[in-house]
């Protein structure tokens, strides 16, 4: 790995700057830098603090066992800065901006004192597998797979890789490898999983085995930034624009996104004063109540088709606002933490205060209640009005 012989002197996360070693005079973009982008993200965490630097892309499936290259792209005005010397660089491989058409320079020579001749190679038109590789290619079937049990941890052979059905690796950063290598956006867990200091799964796609089977943790240090999430019992901090279908959820923290046909268990702190929806979701214990925290911000929450009881918890802020559609369930507001902003809500059951009294619609405690609910009394005396 280029990691043992690095190109890279240092990285300027303000500055977006990337500086050369004074030595360098041939490198490849996606084995040097790119590479040694990821080995930095992972190892340091004070550098984790800047937004992406760089992406990897291509490699994207043409048929018939033909690829794209893959090319580095530049991030947000992040630039290479070649060391000061005559020394020519050659860059072997394709590398581009974000932004091409208003500044498609990949290279900072605003410092240098010497003249510097830098040539780019790009790429050969495409990678070309066949046979034996097609094969291999297809043996992942569009994730790679996590077992911590699994006696596989490394990349295998081209021949025999690991990472795929047959034999799962037992390591989440190979994992995030694999997934850059081969060109996939799926993590698909056999066993129960952390999510923890220097991985990053960024907008990939995450599914357990069942929501019976799979436990999931993501640990605050984590990127998960817009992932997606299915079949698994998840606990953890996320990053915002996520998507949870057919899961329980326990205890999470920093959510906003999605969450469908899931079973609530425990407390779902919303984060981003932004938009949530929690859509055909069910309570999943007696004995624990989910709760929904507003974390005194300005979120606001769409929640249909709620079956059972939900706590609605730091509801302070005057622009936040919920409407919840409850399917035979229950709406609890705490006047300690339930201050300010707007609820509305419809379909079958009630909203109630600590002390189990009724709340009508109106203003109470300083909160505005629009409250449409039809109790199940009131159904059954219009259901047998109707059928008299």
């Amino acid at each position: 790995m280029s990691v043992l012989t690095p190109v890279v002197d240092s990285w300027d996360g303000a500055n977006r700057r990337i500086y050369l070693k004074p030595d360098v005079s041939d490198y490849y973009p996606i084995d040097d830098i790119y590479t040694e982008y990821r080995h930095e993200r992972r190892t340091n965490e004070s550098f984790r603090v800047w937004d992406a630097l760089l992406r990897a892309e291509g490699n994207v499936p043409k048929g018939a066992g033909a690829f794209t290259p893959r090319y580095v792209v530049l991030l947000d005005g992040t630039k290479i800065v070649p060391y000061d010397n005559i020394t020519q660089i050659n860059q072997l491989g394709d590398m581009i901006t974000d932004d091409p058409d208003v500044d498609p320079t990949l290279y900072d020579i605003s410092t240098l004192t010497v003249p510097k001749v830098i040539y780019i190679k790009p790429s050969e038109a495409e990678t070309i597998q066949l046979n034996n590789a097609s094969i291999v290619f297809s043996s992942y079937q569009g994730s790679v797979w996590y077992d911590s049990n699994s006696v596989y941890s490394d990349k295998g052979t081209a021949s025999e890789p690991n990472g795929n059905t047959q034999r799962p690796v037992n390591d989440l950063e190979l994992c995030e490898e694999i997934l850059a290598d081969v060109g996939l956006r799926k993590l698909t867990l056999v066993s129960d999983a952390i999510i923890t200091t220097g991985h990053n799964f960024n907008h990939i796609t995450i599914a357990g085995e069942s929501h019976v089977d799979t436990q999931l943790l993501i640990e605050l240090a984590a990127d998960v930034l817009g992932v997606k999430i299915r079949d698994v019992e998840l606990s953890g901090h996320l990053d915002g624009e996520n998507e949870v279908t057919g899961s329980i959820i326990r205890d999470i923290t920093y959510f906003n996104g999605h969450i469908h046909d899931s079973s609530l268990g425990g407390t779902i702190t919303l984060g981003g004063s932004t938009e949530s929806f929690i859509a055909n979701c069910s309570r999943l214990e007696n004995e624990i109540v989910p709760i929904i925290d507003f974390n005194d911000e300005a979120n606001h929450l769409v929640m249909p088709g709620y079956a059972g009881t939900v706590a609605l918890t730091n509801f302070t802020h005057a622009s936040a606002n919920a409407l919840i559609g409850l399917d035979q369930g229950r709406v609890i507001l705490n006047s300690a933490n339930v201050t300010a902003g707007t609820i509305h809500l419809s379909g079958i059951g009630d909203l109630i205060d600590e002390n189990g009294d009724e709340i009508v619609s109106g203003t109470w405690n300083g909160v505005t209640i629009y409250n449409s609910l039809l109790s199940n009394e009131s159904i059954a005396r219009t259901t047998w009005a109707y059928e008299r």
